[in-house]
């Protein structure tokens, strides 16, 4: 079966956005590095195949809703507790404190939704 990366893009920086992939091993290769999420997340969309059409804000919200989901219920179902890397410093497993995290992320981007709601009504 051929290997597949998955390209992605995070904020590294309060005004820079750098696309790139995570190794097997957990490292973060960069590719390039963007001033804008609309101009990584293009970026994204065309290192993972896609066409150079262009990604509306909602339509990105809309994947990166279901990108947390899924890979949440995944890292919470898909290890063995005997397999666990263990973050340096912390007894907390990795894929455990990921799964946290993206579950924070999830309800930090609901609640800013709506807070974002009431302050149009």
């Amino acid at each position: 079966m051929p290997k597949t990366t998955a390209w992605i893009y995070i904020r590294s920086e309060p005004q820079l956005w750098t696309v790139g992939f995570y190794r097997p091993d957990g490292t973060f290769e960069p590719d390039k590095d963007f001033p804008s999420a609309d101009e990584a997340a293009k970026r994204v969309h065309w290192l993972n195949g896609g066409k150079n059409a262009e990604l509306t804000d909602h339509t990105l919200e809309k994947y990166i809703e279901v990108i947390l989901a899924a890979l949440s219920v995944l890292l919470k179902r898909s290890y063995r507790p005997q397999d666990q890397v263990r973050m340096a410093g912390s007894q907390t497993p990795f894929v455990d404190h990921l799964a946290q995290r993206i579950d924070e992320i999830i309800r930090t981007r609901e609640q800013v939704r709506r807070n974002q709601k009431r302050e149009v009504a």
